[in-house]
């Protein structure tokens, strides 16, 4: 078996898998839209959306100031930007012009 073909057929048996993982998720509720539909209907029967999610806290928004971001930014652990670049960007956003 050629080096080629080799490859050829690794790639493409993922490509298979991935089609294969695919189209339970995502196109078979495509192309059996009503069946879906009827399915969710009963799965969503006496669920009040507002039980399961509230709107949103209008204090939090209002309330979004530089202190928030500042205490959000020292938070975040897994942030790619160092500490100090974090800093010095908030510095200058806060500063009066």
């Amino acid at each position: 078996m050629s080096r080629n073909l080799r490859t050829a057929l690794i790639f493409g048996g993922f490509i298979s898998l991935i089609g294969a993982a695919f189209y339970p998720i995502y196109f078979r509720p495509l192309m059996r839209l009503e069946e879906y539909q009827k399915e969710q209907a009963v799965n969503r029967a006496g669920i009040v959306q507002e039980d399961v999610q509230p709107p949103g806290n209008e204090k939090a928004v209002a309330n979004s100031g530089c202190e928030s971001r500042r205490r959000h930014a020292s938070e975040s652990a897994a942030s790619p930007i160092p500490q100090v670049a974090i800093e010095q960007w908030l510095e200058k956003e806060t500063l009066p012009p």
